[in-house]
């Protein structure tokens, strides 16, 4: 089905630090403001923002990221996000917002609209995590920088602009190996899923060498992940080069990036704190998961449904990124009015 075009505004929203990056689609009350995991960036949202047709959507780049401006120095972790989504609320809202966070701004998501109950028409939370769970499990890529154990090799490898694009692209492949992987049953969402190309043909491997170089090591490196990219058809989409690409542009992302997962393991061990703080939010909340997400699966969509009073869980065949591979009917969700109280 091919969706309408729809032509944003972009908009800048000042800071102290800095500016962030919004565009802004016209349509009706009240706005939707969708926010993008790390390090993502605000254009994986915007199949969904097309999706949404009738509806304002803002979606921003948070410091550090995408158009954002980059601020040597910046406190860059949870706090920084709460405040760039409130900065963004703010600025160019009226009244009660839908905020929808997926993958790390889950929990701003929830943080803000905890702190904001009179503001928020409705929460969505598409693939994220929040608090300690025995479901949570960070991508082995991520989970290395939000390790203090490991911070002295990280920095390291931060610094060689090609090894952190080729850990990214291999995290990528274990995304899709898994997400590859057979459920056992048929449906409309599988058959409507688009077939990935095979063979090397199908690869940006222009973009590959000039983010890798052309050292015999990171040669030896690249053909072990491409290897593993072709047997999983992993084909990077021009996103996800793209996000890549950030962490190669000047500024670049990669001290916000270092910062946030510095942060992510104090932002974990403080929401499992004020967890028993959701139980009286009253607001509507509804919860999307693509089940095939092998780090954020089902058992953490569930997992998040027990925090709240109101909460409505709804699994889809697809994986992590579940409002990129089915915009419309995560669209349909997130724009329909919120739904009335009582968990199903």
């Amino acid at each position: 089905m091919t969706m309408p075009a729809r032509q944003p505004t972009l908009r800048r929203v000042g800071r102290p630090e800095g500016e962030i990056a919004v565009a802004d689609y016209p349509g009706a009350e009240p706005a939707i403001v969708v926010m993008h995991g790390f390090p993502d960036r605000r254009t994986i949202n915007e199949p969904l923002a097309m999706a949404l047709t009738s509806r304002r959507v803002l979606l921003f780049d948070f410091l550090g990221y995408g158009d954002s401006d980059k601020p040597i120095g910046h406190p860059y972790g949870a706090a920084s996000c709460e405040e760039d989504l409130d900065a963004v609320v703010s600025a160019l809202t009226e009244g009660p917002v839908v905020i929808v966070g997926h993958d790390a701004s889950g929990p701003t998501a929830i943080n803000w609209a905890r702190r904001n109950p009179a503001r928020t028409d409705h929460l969505v939370l598409l693939n994220c995590y929040y608090h300690q769970t025995s479901s949570l499990r960070f991508p082995e890529w991520i989970a290395l920088f939000t390790d203090p154990a490991t911070r002295a090799l990280t920095s390291d490898i931060a610094s060689d602009q090609g090894l952190l694009s080729l850990g990214f692209l291999w995290q990528g492949a274990q995304f899709a190996k898994a997400e590859s992987a057979p459920t056992g049953r048929s449906s409309t969402a599988d058959q409507a899923r688009p077939r990935k190309p095979r063979g090397l043909a199908a690869f940006p491997l222009r973009a590959l060498r000039r983010f890798v170089g052309l050292s015999p090591r990171k040669i030896r490196i690249g053909v072990r992940l491409l290897r593993e990219m072709v047997r999983w058809r992993f084909v990077p989409t021009s996103e996800q080069v793209g996000w890549i690409k950030q962490f190669t542009d000047t500024p670049s992302t990669t001290e916000a990036f270092l910062r946030w997962t510095g942060d992510a393991q104090r932002n974990v061990a403080s929401n499992t704190a004020r967890i028993d703080s959701l139980r009286s939010f009253e607001r509507p909340v509804t919860i999307v998961f693509g089940q095939r997400d092998p780090y954020m699966p089902a058992a953490a969509a569930h997992d998040i449904a027990a925090l709240f009073p109101t909460s409505r869980l709804h699994l889809f065949d697809a994986g992590h990124w579940v409002q990129l591979e089915l915009p419309e009917q995560v669209a349909e969700l997130v724009g329909a009015p919120p739904p009335s109280s009582g968990r199903v």
